[in-house]
């Protein structure tokens, strides 16, 4: 996914708007997980080096899972 964002060897800027591991949160939990998530931390290094190419790509799975925890942590939220 990350090189999708500028194409291997291209520097540039993340977009967290591209980010599957992103979509669905809030601006507060993105910022925190672009801040704590290693997955995110080393996909911003490389697309700001260029070094894209060098990544594992996103994996469907990981980011259903991931929906799926933060959808479930909303929902506890508003019960609560």
């Amino acid at each position: 996914m990350c090189s999708n964002q500028f194409g291997a060897g291209n520097a540039g800027v993340f977009d967290p708007t591209h980010c599957p591991l992103l979509q669905g949160l809030t601006t507060e939990e993105a910022d925190r997980m672009m801040a704590t998530d290693p997955r995110i931390r080393a996909c911003m290094a490389a697309i700001s080096s260029g070094t894209t190419n060098t990544l594992e790509p996103c994996v469907a799975k990981m980011v259903k899972a991931h929906d799926a925890r933060a959808a479930k942590a909303r929902a506890a939220a508003r019960v609560a």
